[in-house]
């Protein structure tokens, strides 16, 4: 009880940080995917960074493409946005 009301909404913050740079990591790994799987067996293993790829340079879907690619743009800044905003005065250490 004393994790729950004490411990873990100070760490709350540190946390939120931890996934947002751990999310935007796995975004970028493209190349291990790639390399060793190439996406399956299937569609298992599949990114959205490889089926992006997939789209613009094997189907030709440029605009579909883009889209994705603006629309996770547009997910992580607002996502990074809100966090920030949010716990900004939890991560001054002048306190």
């Amino acid at each position: 009880q004393i994790f729950f009301d004490i411990s873990f909404p100070a760490l709350f913050p540190s946390i939120l940080i931890l996934l947002l740079i751990r999310g935007i990591e796995i975004l970028k790994e493209f190349d291990k995917v790639f390399i060793l799987t190439g996406g399956g067996p299937g569609n298992s293993t599949e990114l959205v960074s490889l089926f992006i790829y997939r789209k613009t340079f094997k189907f030709w879907d440029f605009g579909y493409s883009a889209t994705i690619c603006l629309a996770f743009y547009l997910l992580i800044s607002g996502v990074t946005f809100i966090v920030f905003r949010k716990y900004q005065g939890s991560f001054n250490s002048e306190k």
